[in-house]
C-alpha cells in the first residue's frame, strides 16, 4: 500500500462555516449546513482560523501546522467538522471557495470622498426602494381614551391605523405622484394604511379604479370595524386592481369574529394585537405583540429571544452575511404619513417631504443610505456589537428600535 507523506496532508476551513471574530479574544465558528456552532476564547483557535484566512492560504494550509497548534477547542472544531484534515495522492494543494463578504459597492469601505465618494458607484438608487406603507388619514377616536393611547402605541409599531387630526389626509394628488415614481423602483406591493373615512370625500371605487392603473398589487390596512364599509363598495368597482386586506382588532373591536368566505375575489388576513397576556384568547393564528410599557414580563416570556431558538435554527450564510450589512426587517422599504412627510421604516424620522421642490426619491434614499436611521442598522452597531449571537439573531426588531436600552433576548447578560 502506498505511503502518503505528511507534505500531501492538508488543513482546510470547511466552506460551510461562518467565521467571526467577535473581539481579539472570541471567535464563532458556525457551521451554515447544520446549525452546529462553537464558540472560542482560545487564542490558538483564534490564531489558526485567522492563518486560513489569509489571502494567500485560501482556507488551506499544510497540516503539518497541527504539531504547533493543539488545544480542547481545536479538537473540538476537527471533531464537528469545523476544519477538517484532507490526504492528497498529488503534490497540488486542494482548492478551497472561502465564503468571503466582498462587496465592491460596500457603503461601509474607505474612500477618500467619503459615503459621498462610495454612493457615486452604486448606480441607480431607487432599485433600492423595495416597499412603501402610505398612510392616507387617521382613524376617528371614539372617545375611548384606552383605545386611542393603546392603538396609538400598536400604530408607531405595525402598519395598523393611527389616531390623531381628523383633517389631515394625504391627497389623492400625492397618492398618484407617490405612484408615479414608484414605477422607477423594485417595488412590487404597495400598503396603504387607512380608516374608511378617508373615502368619504374620493369614493373607495373611484380610488381602486385610479390604482389599478399602476401594474402593482395592493394591501390595505384597516380595523374590522371599517372593512365592512368598504367590502360593500368593492362589488361596484369594474377594473379590480389585485388587493388584500390586513383587517385589524383587538380587544376594543366590536366584534372579532375571522372572516372565512373563500369565494370572496380579494385575500383577507386578519391580524389580533395582543397587549398583554389576557388577549390570547382573542387572538388568532396571526398575532401582533404591542409593547404599551407595562408588559414587560410578558414580552419576557413570550417574545425575547432565548439561547434555545437559536439552537434549535439553522441560519443560512445568505441571511448571515445579509444581517452583517442591512436590517432586514426595514431596509429598503419607506413610509408616508398624511402631511407628506417621510420616514425610513421603523422610526419617525423625517428625511424628506413630498411637497418640497426640491424633493425626489433618489434624495430621500441618498438621506438614508448616509444618516442611517434604519435601514443599515445591523447587532454589530448596538449593545449586541460584542456578543458571539449578533448575527446569528433576527435583525434589530422595531421595539428594539423605540426601546434602545432594552436587550430583548435572555442570552447574554451583557
Amino acid at each position: 500500500m502506498k505511503t502518503i507523506k505528511l507534505d500531501n496532508k492538508w488543513l482546510i476551513m470547511s466552506p460551510s462555516v461562518f467565521v467571526d471574530m467577535v473581539n481579539e479574544h472570541t471567535i464563532l465558528l458556525y457551521d451554515t449546513k447544520n446549525g452546529h456552532y462553537l464558540i472560542s476564547h482560545d487564542n490558538k483557535l483564534i490564531s489558526l482560523v485567522t492563518i486560513l484566512y489569509k489571502p494567500q492560504n485560501l482556507g488551506v494550509v499544510n497540516a503539518e501546522i497541527l504539531a504547533d497548534y493543539n488545544s480542547v477547542d481545536i479538537d473540538e472544531a476537527l471533531e464537528k467538522g469545523f476544519i477538517y484534515t484532507k490526504n492528497m495522492t498529488n503534490k497540488y494543494k486542494p482548492i478551497n471557495f472561502l465564503p468571503i463578504l466582498n462587496l465592491q459597492k460596500d457603503l461601509e469601505k474607505e474612500d477618500e470622498n467619503g459615503i459621498k465618494g462610495r454612493l457615486q458607484i452604486i448606480g441607480s438608487k431607487l432599485r433600492f426602494v423595495s416597499g412603501v406603507y402610505i398612510t392616507l388619514d387617521y382613524a376617528v377616536s371614539n372617545n375611548d381614551e384606552k383605545l386611542f393611547q393603546l392603538r396609538n402605541i400598536a400604530a408607531t409599531q405595525h402598519p395598523c391605523p393611527s389616531y390623531g387630526n381628523v383633517n389631515e389626509k394625504l391627497s389623492v394628488d400625492n397618492v398618484k405622484y407617490i405612484l408615479e415614481n414608484l414605477k422607477l423602483t423594485s417595488t412590487a406591493i404597495v400598503d396603504f394604511i387607512c380608516s374608511s373615512y378617508y373615502f368619504e370625500n374620493c369614493s373607495f371605487r373611484n380610488f381602486l379604479e385610479l390604482i389599478s392603473k399602476y401594474g402593482f398589487s395592493y394591501r390595505f390596512h384597516i380595523y374590522i370595524e371599517d372593512y365592512e364599509r368598504l367590502a360593500q363598495e368593492w362589488e361596484t368597482v369594474e377594473d379590480k386592481p389585485i388587493v388584500e386586506f390586513v383587517i385589524y382588532n383587538d380587544r376594543f373591536s366590536s366584534h372579532n369574529v375571522i372572516l372565512e368566505n373563500k369565494s370572496l375575489p380579494y385575500k383577507i388576513k386578519q391580524v389580533t394585537l395582543i397587549y398583554d397576556e389576557c388577549d390570547l384568547q382573542i387572538g388568532n393564528e396571526n398575532m401582533l405583540p404591542v409593547w404599551t410599557g407595562d408588559n414587560m414580563e410578558f414580552f419576557k416570556k413570550n417574545i425575547w429571544i432565548e439561547k434555545s431558538d437559536i439552537d434549535n435554527t439553522v441560519v443560512n450564510m445568505h441571511s448571515i452575511f445579509r444581517n452583517k450589512k442591512l436590517n432586514a426587517n426595514f431596509f429598503g422599504i419607506i413610509d408616508f404619513i398624511p402631511n407628506g412627510n417621510i420616514y425610513p421604516h421603523g422610526v419617525k424620522h423625517s428625511i424628506g417631504n413630498i411637497s418640497d421642490p426640491k424633493f425626489s426619491f433618489s434624495s430621500v434614499i441618498v438621506k438614508e443610505l448616509k444618516d442611517n436611521n434604519s435601514w443599515r442598522l445591523t447587532r454589530n452597531l448596538t449593545h449586541c456589537s460584542q456578543c458571539p449571537y449578533r448575527y446569528l439573531c433576527p435583525p434589530i426588531s422595531i421595539y428594539e428600535m423605540q426601546l434602545k436600552n432594552i436587550k430583548m433576548c435572555n442570552i447574554n447578560k451583557h
